[in-house]
């Protein structure tokens, strides 16, 4: 009989595991990110002016921290960056990355020891929080204002961030320690943000042939053209059109006193002329006075017909006339 022996060999299995300690005032972050909010960004001042607001970047990062055993007040550590003072302009405002942008600061402007105008994030308050203690959690809140400072030169879209790479810091509130520690890793840029040509043009007949009014035969006629506002992104013009038309080089023509009709009156020639435009439901317009249509398309072309009627007077002779008109279109 033959006996098979098996010999089995019980071997530890002996795991690793690393446990990194904090140090006092230490704090190691994760998932750092900035995040625009706003509209997207013109690039030329014919929308918003320099000055004004276009958006928010979003800071949020994960956050492990250890606090500080210092007694002689109530802040435990605090939390701010390092890098931001190489950007910085005056008054909360800094350098961005992008030309035509400048970003100010939610936070709080600090000088802390040796390095001016950086930005206090968050301070660890007693009695929320004891010495020695491991806290962790989430930043989440806007950081910068989007400001508008000029030209953008940029034309499908940008990256947004300070000018000079910049990192978290934690360090010991009220000691001489110059920004006990720090994050290796600095904040990226936030993510692509549109830029648009905020520019448009309006297009319409230089000149609008008139049919020939013959009297008795022709007393009346119409001529028909298109006024059209043009725009390279429909971001520019989302809201309403505006259209006047006002009289110019007024030799030998009268505007009738309820602005409805322009009189011509000169060369044995007496002639009528009224205007209308035909969105939806044909309209008579008054001269010299804004009209107001929805853009209801939220298009990036806005067409407006319009028809101009020229009738001859009871005294009216043969001759030559014409009108002159200036037209002016607005938009938001």
């Amino acid at each position: 009989m033959k006996i098979i022996k098996l010999l089995l060999f019980l071997m530890p299995l002996v795991y690793g595991h690393q446990v990194f300690a904090l140090s006092l005032g230490e704090c190691t972050y994760s998932n750092q990110k900035l995040t625009y909010t706003g509209v997207n960004l013109p690039s030329s001042n014919d929308i918003y002016k320099d000055g004004e607001v276009l958006g928010q970047l979003v800071f949020s990062a994960n956050y492990s921290c250890r606090t500080s055993s210092i007694t002689n007040n109530s802040v435990v550590l605090q939390v701010g960056t390092r890098g931001a003072g190489n950007s910085f302009i005056s008054n909360g405002r800094f350098r961005s990355n992008v030309s035509g942008i400048v970003l100010e600061s939610k936070f709080l402007v600090h000088m802390v020891a040796s390095f001016n105008n950086e930005l206090l994030i968050k301070q660890f308050k007693k009695p929320d929080y004891t010495n020695n203690q491991n806290i962790s959690g989430t930043f989440s809140q806007p950081m910068f204002d989007v400001i508008k400072s000029g030209e953008i030169s940029d034309a499908t879209s940008v990256t947004l961030n300070l000018a000079n790479p910049f990192r978290l810091a934690s360090f010991i509130y009220n000691t001489s320690i110059d920004y006990g520690y720090f994050s290796p890793t600095t904040i990226p840029d936030s993510g692509p943000i549109p830029v648009y040509n905020a520019s448009c043009n309006v297009t319409h007949p230089t000149n609008v042939e008139v049919p020939a009014l013959v009297k008795g035969v022709r007393d009346e006629v119409s001529s028909y053209f298109n006024i059209a506002l043009n725009c390279v992104d429909k971001s520019v013009m989302q809201n309403n059109v505006q259209l006047t038309v006002t009289p110019v080089n007024m030799t030998n023509v009268t505007l009738s006193t309820d602005k409805g009709t322009l009189v011509y009156n000169g060369n044995n020639q007496m002639v009528i002329m009224n205007i209308f435009n035909n969105l939806g439901a044909e309209s008579q317009m008054l001269f010299s006075t804004m009209y107001e249509f929805s853009n209801d398309a939220q298009g990036s072309n806005f067409i407006i017909p319009m028809r101009a009627k020229f009738q001859l007077g009871s005294s009216s002779g043969y001759g030559n006339f014409s009108f002159q008109t200036q037209i002016t279109v607005r938009y938001n």
